[in-house]
């Protein structure tokens, strides 16, 4: 009795010897797996800060294998397909992470991101009204929905937002220009340039914010200061070949052709498909007398944009200067083929025709042409 007593006892020993070796290799073995996954998180986070998002997401992988609810280890896998432009595996990590931390305001904002890139703004929209939601001083959250309200026309709203954006943080320079970019759209330019100089006192190496001031000036017929502006934005950034133009046009209308016609070099040369400038310089090279320059620089603007009848018109009116109006009236035959609203062409083509003898011709492109609102 004694002896089977005492085989009952050193069994049960051996078994809670057992039971607790079983656990102990059981927490080693939660331990193990939650220490590969941290380790991997923390070498993806490391990679995504050295800019290497494609071994990030490797890390990231190999994270939320060991732990399939790892919250952030989706967010910074989506975070990392965003900067590889893979916007719906993006959105579908930080749907995944905020189903698993709903109150991640940084998931909102970025899954925002991801869908402003998919055009799916009123979806960035929603997103973006959680995480003001989840953080009411989120600023850079509230300048976010005020860019995706521009997109939505909703103008009104939008400045709001940049308002509220600027009273979270008051040194928001890009909030204060993204507020200037809606009063553009509104025609509200004294309010935009103050906006403006708001944003360069901020920040005075902003060039993006002297383009603008620069185009402003242009359109209040203020050149010489538009100039000034525009000269400061390529100053801060001499391979912006939209401040080249603008500053052109300021010099076209300051009648200083010699000088808009190198800012047009320069444009061209940053910007080899540059329609516009092309168009430029070539109507400042017919203001100096320079037909054959004028009809390259047209003719260029067409091969580069074939579709676009302004280009065309501006090579007939060269024509016309030249007395080829049967090749004037080739050119505004495309044109107003490419926009049949087009009332200078039709006026223009009225002319050529007269000076052909077409009278017939020239008086039905003239009652068009009148018939025609703009």
């Amino acid at each position: 009795m004694q002896k089977t007593m005492q085989n009952k006892f050193t069994n049960i020993i051996q078994m809670c010897f057992l039971l607790a070796l079983c656990l102990g290799l059981l927490q080693f073995s939660f331990s193990s797996i939650a220490d590969t996954a941290e380790e991997n998180y923390n070498k993806g986070v490391t990679k995504i800060d050295s800019g290497d998002q494609k071994g990030a997401i490797k890390d990231f992988d190999l994270a939320i294998k060991a732990n399939s609810k790892y919250a952030d280890a989706f967010y910074y896998r989506g975070y990392a397909k965003i900067d590889l432009k893979d916007y719906n595996a993006a959105i579908s990590d930080l749907s995944k992470a905020i189903l698993l931390d709903p109150k991640n305001k940084n998931a909102y904002f970025e899954r925002a991101y991801a869908k402003v890139e998919l055009k799916d703004f009123k979806g960035a929209l929603k997103d973006l009204d959680q995480a003001v939601t989840v953080d009411p001083g989120f600023a850079k959250a509230f300048r976010e929905r005020g860019y995706v309200k521009r997109e939505l026309a909703d103008y009104a709203s939008s400045i709001d937002d940049y308002s509220k954006a600027i009273e979270i943080d008051p040194n928001y320079a890009k909030a204060y220009y993204d507020r200037a970019y809606v009063k553009i759209d509104k025609k509200d330019y004294y309010a935009a340039i103050d906006d403006l100089n708001k944003t360069i006192k901020l920040d005075p190496k902003f060039h993006k914010a002297y383009y603008e001031l620069g185009y402003l000036k242009i359109e209040l017929k203020n050149f010489k200061e538009a100039i000034e502006n525009l000269t400061k934005a390529i100053e801060l950034n001499p391979n912006y070949p939209g401040a080249y133009f603008e500053r052109a046009y300021a010099k076209v209308e300051l009648k200083d052709f010699d000088a808009a016609i190198s800012d047009l070099d320069k444009a061209v040369e940053y910007d080899p498909k540059y329609t516009k400038a092309y168009r430029e310089r070539g109507y400042a090279k017919r203001e100096k007398k320079d037909y054959t320059g004028a009809m390259e620089d047209f003719t260029l603007a067409i091969s580069v944009e074939p579709g676009h009848p302004k280009a065309y018109y501006e090579r007939a009116y060269t024509k016309v200067e030249l007395n080829d109006y049967q090749g004037a009236l080739n050119d505004l035959d495309k044109a107003i083929k490419l926009d049949p609203n087009y009332k200078d062409a039709y006026t223009e083509r009225a002319y050529a025709k007269e000076r052909i003898g077409d009278k017939k011709g020239a008086e039905l492109d003239r009652k068009k042409a009148e018939s025609i609102k703009i």
